[in-house]
């Protein structure tokens, strides 16, 4: 299997990986201690992979909001438009003229966007993948979970 990212798209496999070890060394354990039973069945271990997936969405989406979007800001204060303007401007007058513009009159490059995928998919599109799984676990296991947890209390 080929894992297949683009940018900073590497790190959605990061908070997976870091959202599975939370629930393994910390949610279970936290879970067994707080309702007294050694051991948690598949439904609310698919509760407590929901929980860690939330998690791992907000993650996502504030590394994403924080790091990312602001790495991909052009400079728009006046003097940074001015100065994109009158390069764009000389660079338009040397290839009117036929004459190759000197190093110094080259345009200004502006700041290339970052754009970050992990298997082709934006990483501002897994906030929304992982929530959705989160509530498919939930869908699935919370009733199922009820009836374990009354079975197992007899009721």
């Amino acid at each position: 299997m080929f894992i297949v990212w683009r940018g900073w798209g590497w790190l959605v496999l990061v908070f997976f990986l870091l959202t599975w070890l939370l629930e393994s060394a910390v949610l279970t354990p936290l879970y067994k201690a707080i309702t007294g039973f050694e051991y948690v069945y598949n439904a609310e271990h698919g509760i407590l992979w929901a929980v860690g997936l939330v998690i791992a969405g907000v993650a996502i989406f504030l590394f994403n909001r924080f790091v990312l979007r602001p790495l991909e800001r052009v400079p728009t204060t006046p003097e940074a438009f001015q100065a994109r303007a009158a390069a764009k401007a000389a660079a338009e007058q040397a290839a009117a003229s036929g004459a190759v513009p000197a190093p110094a009159e080259a345009p200004a490059v502006a700041p290339r966007k970052t754009f970050s995928s992990f298997f082709f998919i934006p990483m501002r599109v897994w906030p929304i993948i992982a929530l959705a799984i989160a509530v498919l676990l939930l869908v699935v296991n919370i009733p199922v979970a009820i009836d374990e947890v009354s079975l197992r209390e007899g009721s």
